[in-house]
C-alpha cells in the first residue's frame, strides 16, 4: 500500500468515528495515519510488513489512547445535558394545575410541563418518575395523596 492509501483509510476510519462513536476507530485511524507517514518515507516496505507494522501501532496507539481517557476523565458531571426533560428525573414538583384523567401542568423553574399521572389537586406535591418526550410522568411525593376509589 502507499502513502495514498493509508491517508484514505485513515480519512474512512474517522468518518466511522464520527458516525458511531466509541473512541475506537479514532485509535485505528491515527494508526493508519502514522502508516500514512511510514509509507510517504519508506515507500519500498513490502505490505505484508506494513499490516504488521500497522497492528502493532493499532494495538500501541489504543492502549495508549483509553489509558489517556481513563486518566483525563470519567463519565460527564451532567449526564443529561442536553436532554431537559430527563434533569428532572427524581425532583419534587408542586403542580400548577390539578391532574384530571391523568392530564395536568407542573411549573418548572421558569417552564410548564405537561404531567401525566393519578388525579391530584393543584399545589399536590409530586415526584417525576420519568419522561415520555415532552411530557413528565409523576406520581404524588407523598403516596397517601393517591386517591382510593370510593365503594359502592
Amino acid at each position: 500500500m502507499d502513502f495514498w492509501e493509508w491517508l484514505t483509510a485513515a480519512a474512512v476510519l474517522l468518518g466511522l468515528e464520527v458516525l458511531a462513536p466509541g473512541a475506537i476507530f479514532i485509535w485505528l485511524a491515527l494508526a493508519a495515519l502514522a502508516m500514512a507517514c511510514v509509507a510517504f518515507f519508506f515507500a519500498g516496505i513490502d505490505w505484508r510488513w506494513q499490516a504488521i507494522l500497522f497492528s502493532a501501532l493499532a494495538i500501541i496507539v489504543t492502549y495508549l489512547g483509553r489509558s489517556w481517557l481513563r486518566r483525563t476523565g470519567g463519565p460527564p458531571d451532567e449526564p443529561w445535558l442536553n436532554q431537559r426533560n430527563r434533569q428532572y428525573l427524581g425532583r419534587v414538583l408542586t403542580l400548577n394545575e390539578s391532574i384530571v384523567n391523568g392530564h395536568g401542568r407542573v411549573r418548572v423553574d421558569d417552564t410548564t410541563w405537561k404531567v401525566r399521572g393519578p388525579d391530584l389537586p393543584a399545589g399536590a406535591q409530586v415526584r417525576v418518575v420519568d419522561v415520555d418526550g415532552s411530557v413528565l410522568i409523576v406520581n404524588p411525593a407523598d403516596p397517601s395523596m393517591v386517591s382510593q376509589p370510593r365503594p359502592r
